[in-house]
């Protein structure tokens, strides 16, 4: 599809008119404003060539009939194992069903689209799911993965059920418009966001080509990412009041606004939200925030499924208060802040250095007692920099720390801009130094005690503050403006990821630790398939070999020909091909002959490449 896409939609003999500058399109309004109206009269308009059956709508309440079921609504007399999905009269309707039981049948015809969602069940979730055919009829069972006792559909929780459907429909390729009204329900506010991040990959973002066009209804937050001006054009503000939907032009001069571009990053963020979370990690600020967002998406880290919610909490001051507020409702809050946190006073590091888990890990360190070492590490350190105030002045007057008008106290501003040096600096050069011996040895003691402090969860930016890891431009004094860190996203994306990961280690190892979740990884099932077929295949193979040949043995050791591996017998070698646009592997075509060691082929060809 060509952008921008514009269509009349008649709601009570008044015509409203929608443009699609993008891959992604999202209505916002109050009930009762048209907005699930518009999208059912969507699902009847025509975009290009496609056809009225590759259009899909997904309705608000996906669960459909599963609920009779699932809370005895007019079916009181059943086992729970006994509950079906249809026949396969009903599969053929699949891309007609509104709710999620056309999903199932998607997958239970698509190996692909199964694989797709089955992965990230079990990696986010710690499910595993399990569709079969029993007498002609679809059945569907889950189990967790510590457990071999399986359950029927209709017991899994609500918000679970319709995450498959909406992730079954968003891999789906033969759906080219995707209609979901309300995608948040029953989804837990970080479950909401890494939707919506899926929703945007498949849909291409808001300014590249996609996959597909998705058109979706929204009352939640989470499922609101407005990050730049350039986002705006793809909303459409309904209102409750009887008047024409609203949508701002691209060409609209108020996006060229550039006090509109902070004011926009600002409304966006939510503190709310750390509420719902598991793991709040608090960050000094806006520009910190951003930031992380950019890295857990670039990463694809997943910090809203870990239950991780990213709260600016404007300067280091109000980290105790905080800390404590969330630890007081029950939550385990981590910490990003800068170096001036630990060199003026200990308030932050008091909060994590007194826990069991900080008296643990001091203690394999060498040290009884950890608040001991920090006074002993910083009267040494102090020390030092008042021996050393004039003999290092080329070294520690090039830092922003000091260069920071807005702070008077020299000797603070010595001592944040001589420790942040330590670490712009390898140990060759801190040798060169005055008394160089004793400030590599100061800084090796640093490291062990931040080291412990990280896994206690407080993250300390040993260069300074966050500009100081920016690699667009080393002139920021710490003015925590929101435009440099868009600056410095922007540079960023153009760069290696090697570079950016050297450089952001500290940024990076603070989001791994909040994420604290696998990778998801489709070259795993997709081995399992493979194994599953070309051992027995191999078993039986000989020269004449045919493609039916290979479709019976197939048959025999899966129940089912069908198969997302195309076989080609080119004698002595048998070539493996996937048949799937949509997994994202590397390895294939893999040639196999027989008396090879499928196991060690299959491990060494297939790997990962989201």
């Amino acid at each position: 599809m060509t952008y921008p896409i514009e269509k009349e939609v008649e709601i009570n003999k008044e015509i409203i008119k929608l443009t699609f500058y993008s891959g992604l399109t999202i209505l916002i309004g109050p009930n009762g404003s048209g907005k699930t109206r518009v999208l059912k009269k969507l699902k009847k308009c025509s975009f290009d060539d496609i056809d009225v059956s590759q259009i899909r709508y997904l309705s608000s309440n996906r669960i459909g009939d599963l609920e009779q079921y699932r809370s005895k609504i007019n079916q009181y007399n059943y086992e729970d194992s006994d509950y079906n999905l249809g026949d396969k009269n009903t599969g053929r309707a699949k891309h007609q069903i509104e709710i999620a039981k056309g999903d199932f049948f998607v997958m239970a015809d698509r190996k692909d689209v199964f694989i797709k969602v089955s992965e990230r069940l079990s990696v986010l979730f710690n499910r595993n799911m399990f569709i079969r055919w029993d007498s002609g009829q679809l059945k569907v069972f889950f189990s967790k993965k510590d457990s071999d006792e399986e359950y029927s559909v209709i017991l899994e929780a609500s918000g679970l059920l319709n995450l498959v459907s909406i992730l079954a429909a968003l891999y789906d390729d033969e759906i080219k418009v995707l209609l979901i009204d309300e995608p948040e329900v029953s989804l837990h506010p970080q479950l909401q966001r890494f939707v919506l991040n899926e929703i945007k990959k498949v849909a291409g973002d808001y300014n590249e080509q996609g996959k597909k066009l998705i058109v979706m209804s929204t009352h939640s937050t989470e499922m609101i990412a407005i990050n730049k001006v350039n986002d705006l054009p793809n909303y459409v503000f309904f209102l409750d009041d009887g008047s024409a939907p609203k949508q701002i032009e691209p060409s609209d001069d108020v996006l060229k606004n550039k006090k509109l571009k902070e004011l926009i990053i600002r409304m966006s963020q939510s503190y709310k939200s750390a509420f719902f979370s598991k793991r709040p990690l608090l960050v000094e600020g806006i520009s910190d925030l951003i930031l992380c967002n950019y890295f857990d998406n670039k990463y694809e880290l997943n910090l809203g499924v870990a239950g991780t919610q990213i709260v600016p909490v404007e300067g280091k001051g109000q980290f105790p208060v905080t800390v404590k507020f969330m630890e007081l409702i029950g939550k385990k809050p981590i910490i990003l802040t800068d170096l001036d946190s630990f060199v003026d006073d200990n308030e932050v590091i008091n909060l994590f250095v007194n826990g069991d888990i900080a008296k643990q890990y001091a203690i394999e360190k060498g040290h009884r007692d950890l608040q001991q070492f920090v006074r002993d590490l910083k009267n040494d350190l102090y020390q030092l920099c008042r021996e050393n105030e004039e003999s290092l002045k080329n070294i520690y007057e090039n830092h922003p720390y000091w260069k920071d008008n807005e702070q008077t106290d020299n000797e603070k501003k010595l001592r944040r801009s001589l420790i942040a040096m330590l670490f712009y600096n390898d140990d060759a050069k801190i040798l060169q130094w005055e008394n160089g011996k004793d400030w590599v040895s100061i800084k090796k003691r640093l490291i062990v005690l931040f080291e412990i402090l990280e896994q206690c969860g407080c993250f300390i930016l040993r260069k300074g503050a966050l500009e100081s890891y920016y690699m667009h431009t080393k002139d920021y004094i710490f003015d925590g403006k929101p435009s440099s860190a868009i600056e410095e996203i922007e540079f960023l994306d153009n760069e290696k990821d090697e570079t950016i990961e050297e450089n952001y280690d500290i940024i990076l190892r603070c989001l791994n630790y909040s994420s604290n979740t696998q990778k998801i990884d489709e070259a795993r099932p997709i081995k399992t398939e493979l194994l599953a077929e070309i051992a027995p295949i191999l078993g039986q193979y000989c020269q004449d070999m045919t493609e039916k040949d290979i479709s019976s043995i197939i048959k025999q050791v899966r129940g089912s020909e069908k198969s997302i591996f195309i076989y080609n017998n080119e004698y002595p070698n048998i070539e493996v091909n996937i048949e799937s646009k949509i997994l994202k592997v590397k390895g294939f075509p893999i040639k196999f002959k027989k008396g090879d060691n499928v196991n060690e082929i299959v491990e060494q060809k297939i790997k990962n490449d989201i």
